[in-house]
């Protein structure tokens, strides 16, 4: 994609960064991630669903969260997983996204607090609404730990929340491996997250 992964996640700011391809990149891969999904599950033959949904042993299913994270952390003016999650648990308090995620009770960071939100939200459906709510609400909530030209501020979230919403028709089967949710950095390698077969 000719772009370093790790400047998707940092909180500097600077003239030679590029925000708006930057979400551009970020929603062209989530769209692409949608589009197999959707050929493939719910327009086509559905083979690697089965009866069962979607597993992790579908290539296109563990890159998705790894992406949602992304979009979820682009902007953030800390770059802190603690903060990401801060910010979640603050505005749902009380709901079954966050209630659940803190059953994990192995669980040490924020960052990997995070990333069982965002999985959870996935198998219940619950995420497009949920990053709405951070949209509509940007102003009083994400002004502070935000930068204006984050994901989450800007005017890509709502398509891409509509995307999301566009695969309720399936389920999602996560398998959450506490361990390694937890140390895993939050940064992205491109070539490793989209493997095309030969």
């Amino acid at each position: 994609y000719g772009l370093d992964p790790h400047v998707l996640t940092s909180p500097t700011t600077g003239s030679s960064r590029d925000y708006r391809r930057e979400l551009r990149l970020l929603y062209a891969a989530v769209q692409e991630i949608v589009r197999v999904f959707m050929d493939e599950l719910v327009g086509g033959t559905g083979a690697s669903c089965g009866g069962e949904g979607v597993t992790d042993d579908h290539p296109w299913l563990p890159p998705l969260p790894i992406l949602l994270e992304t979009c979820i952390a682009h902007g953030m003016r800390s770059g802190s997983g603690d903060e990401l999650w801060r910010v979640v648990a603050r505005v749902f308090e009380g709901t079954p996204g966050v209630d659940n995620t803190l059953r994990f009770g192995s669980l040490r960071t924020g960052i990997g607090k995070l990333r069982v939100w965002v999985r959870l939200g996935l198998m219940n459906k619950t995420l497009a609404d949920e990053l709405l709510v951070l949209y509509e609400n940007e102003g009083s909530i994400l002004k502070a730990p935000y930068h204006s030209w984050a994901m989450l501020r800007s005017d890509v979230l709502p398509p891409l929340a509509a995307l999301l919403t566009s695969l309720d028709p399936l389920d999602f089967n996560l398998y959450v491996k506490e361990g390694d949710i937890d140390d895993r950095p939050l940064s992205i390698d491109w070539k490793e997250l989209f493997v095309y077969p030969d």
